[in-house]
């Protein structure tokens, strides 16, 4: 398995719906001993290091954020 050696701490507020979610996922992944920071950072390269081009990436985080902040965000990725 490739590793990142470097990383990087970065403080992140999250909304307290999302925290739950990921607490969620990580009591359902016991058997991997995963943690709220693993979930996020896999969920991000699977994002960042998908096939699609840098400009689509940009455009659905300004969709999502714009979205968000109007509170009708409802994205499904699956």
């Amino acid at each position: 398995m490739d590793r990142i050696k470097e990383k990087v701490r970065t403080g992140v507020a999250l909304d307290s719906f999302i925290v739950k979610e990921l607490d969620d996922m990580v009591s359902e992944a016991v058997d991997l001993g995963v943690t709220r920071s693993e979930v996020i950072n896999a969920v991000l390269h699977g994002f960042i290091k998908s096939d699609k081009a840098h400009s689509e990436k940009l455009e659905k985080i300004r969709e999502y954020v714009i979205r968000m902040r109007k509170g009708l965000l409802s994205v499904h990725f699956f």
